[in-house]
């Protein structure tokens, strides 16, 4: 996808903060999983932080 690639032009980096097992994090979880690599092969030098933490609510920021 495209924006994929585009990333660093509208952001500093990306933050996803989300719990390990929590069922409200899941969609965040398979998101990171599918994704990731991919996001990261687009955008090498594209700071993307993944933090997980018991009991977090699953959120993105910039």
């Amino acid at each position: 996808m495209t924006w994929r690639s585009q990333l660093s032009k509208y952001l500093k980096e990306l933050r996803v903060h989300f719990c390990q097992t929590s069922p409200a994090s899941k969609g965040v979880r398979e998101f990171i999983a599918q994704n990731y690599r991919s996001l990261k092969a687009a955008n090498p030098h594209f700071p993307i932080l993944i933090r997980e933490a018991s009991g977090v609510i699953a959120r993105f920021s910039n």
